[in-house]
């Protein structure tokens, strides 16, 4: 098993990575599980689930409204219940699988206990063969302390050749210990 918290700034290529790394593993015939997230025009936020491929409108952003009132908001977004309820369902249901990436483990998680929550505790669980967390730099200390020996990578607008290496190299890891 191998655990993964992946950082960066926003825009630094996070979820590219991420993407990158799921056609590989689809390509290798790898089985996959949990939640991309995917930005929209920089005002909606729609989830990827990764075992079904549906997708489903997580969120919109807040301060466009700032007087409209969501029951789960942070300050730059508003999210919508049943996404999130659907998502956690799947990552609750899903079985070990080759690969789960849970983007992104956020202020939700970490500070209000709610969002991703079975993404957290599947991640605790160390159930799947790799598993990616995808965390912002300002949680990175606090996702540290809640998975102690995860390795840390920085995606960074610089770091290209770094993150292909980095791709071959988990492809690799999961094609040699794979279920």
């Amino acid at each position: 098993m191998k655990q993964i918290i992946l950082t960066g700034e926003r825009a630094a290529g996070k979820t590219t990575f991420c993407r990158s790394l799921i056609c590989l593993a689809e390509k290798e015939g790898l089985t996959l599980s949990g939640v991309l997230t995917i930005t929209e025009r920089e005002n909606r936020l729609i989830t990827r689930n990764l075992s079904t491929r549906e997708e489903k409108e997580l969120a919109l952003y807040s301060p466009r409204n700032p007087k409209e009132i969501a029951e789960i908001q942070t300050p730059r977004w508003h999210f919508f219940r049943d996404c999130l309820e659907w998502g956690n369902r799947y990552m609750d249901e899903d079985p070990p699988s080759d690969l789960f990436i849970l983007d992104e483990a956020g202020i939700l998680e970490f500070l209000k206990n709610s969002g991703w929550m079975s993404g957290m505790r599947r991640l605790d669980q160390n159930k799947d063969l790799l598993q990616i967390a995808v965390v912002r730099p300002e949680l990175l200390k606090t996702a540290e302390s809640r998975w102690p020996g995860s390795e840390v990578f920085t995606i960074s607008p610089e770091g290209r050749r770094k993150e292909k290496v980095l791709l071959q190299d988990l492809i690799g890891f999961l094609k040699t210990e794979g279920y």
